[in-house]
């Protein structure tokens, strides 16, 4: 099933094969969107609110994360939601 699992508090773990990580926090509404749309498609990914999760956190800055969401596909990454871009990443 795609999607996300909620594994402990604020870390939310992958299934198995998800190369998407997305770096957000609960009150902003681009993270909500870029979570909405790897679901849309049938996409597993991972989050972890930078707000509530250390390990998050400390990811999202050695992405040099200066800006929420941040998203990470394949090693590839943009700040801001952009569907176009995970789209592109995807294929």
């Amino acid at each position: 099933m795609p999607g996300k699992l909620a594994e402990s508090g604020a870390l939310h773990a992958s299934l198995p094969g998800s190369s998407i990580t997305i770096y957000r926090a609960s009150w902003c509404p681009e993270c909500k969107a870029a979570e909405e749309h790897p679901e849309s498609m049938g996409a597993s990914y991972r989050y972890f609110d930078v707000e509530h999760s250390y390990q998050g956190s400390l990811e999202s800055n050695q992405y040099m994360g200066a800006a929420i969401p941040l998203i990470v596909i394949k090693g590839g990454r943009i700040c801001g939601f952009d569907s176009g871009w995970i789209d592109q990443q995807l294929r």
